[in-house]
């Protein structure tokens, strides 16, 4: 959209001190939401569980985020409230991060207030780089990554992305996934008209 790079490992950068803009992508995901004990009772694979979300429409401008962040910020703690949890107890997040130099600013301010205080930077990640933005599909596609990676003791990495914004007070994952555990994930999706969209997820 507003990239201008020959090389479309280049093209899309989340969080990237170079980011200039977004690729279009295509994609869908569907989940199934049910109580456990019903999923249980059919048989059916749980790949985790809701614990909280928080939403809310800030109305900034039609399409550029308020560059404080504070109302990505105020989703992401409405979320963490309905999950009855403290931000310290997320273990992952995979963050809207489209590439854009006005959003991705606004998001790492955001995750900056809610995360950035810990003592072991959380680790966080874009799948935009992967796909490039599948618009209302990416908040679903971001949290099926995260429930698989989940299952897999896998974080997926940010692709394309080798020079994090040093604004980040947090760990942005690049270069591969992360073998690791996380148990608690946090994902974000924040749209066009101040968008903004928060959920918590845990393993069990």
């Amino acid at each position: 959209m507003t990239a201008s790079s020959d090389d479309p490992r280049r093209a899309m950068l989340p969080f990237d001190v170079k980011r200039r803009g977004i690729v279009v992508g295509e994609g869908s995901a569907i989940l199934v939401l049910e109580r456990g004990e019903h999923a249980r009772r059919r048989g059916a694979g749980v790949l985790g569980y809701l614990r909280g979300y928080g939403a809310l429409a800030d109305a900034y401008h039609p399409s550029a985020p308020d560059p404080t962040g504070r109302w990505e910020a105020r989703a992401m703690e409405l979320a963490l409230a309905d999950a009855g949890i403290a931000a310290a107890e997320v273990d992952a997040l995979i963050a809207h991060a489209t590439g854009t130099p006005k959003g991705d600013t606004a998001e790492i301010r955001a995750i900056n207030h809610v995360h950035g205080s810990r003592s072991k930077p959380l680790p966080v990640a874009s799948i935009k780089g992967h796909i490039g933005h599948s618009g209302a599909a990416s908040g679903a596609m971001a949290l099926v990554t995260g429930l698989l990676g989940m299952a897999e003791r896998r974080f997926t990495h940010t692709s394309n992305t080798d020079e994090p914004d040093p604004e980040a007070r947090f760990d942005v994952v690049i270069g591969r996934p992360r073998m690791m555990d996380y148990a608690t994930l946090q994902v974000n999706a924040f749209g066009f008209g101040g968008q903004n969209a928060s959920i918590i997820v845990t393993h069990d």
